[in-house]
């Protein structure tokens, strides 16, 4: 294996890690919402903005 090459897959290796680590910090720290949650906070929030005609 050239220099080149082993310099190129060890950039590689470590950007793979760093992506890896994002990706579990991310996962880690964020709450999930299912469909069912947003659509509920979404019709809720616009009934609250948008009075009701009677």
């Amino acid at each position: 294996m050239s220099i080149e090459a082993y310099c190129n897959r060890e950039e590689m290796l470590d950007l793979r890690e760093k992506l890896l680590d994002a990706e579990m910090q991310r996962t880690n720290e964020t709450k999930k919402y299912s469909i069912e949650e947003v659509s509920q906070r979404m019709k809720t929030l616009i009934d609250k903005e948008m009075p009701k005609s009677h």
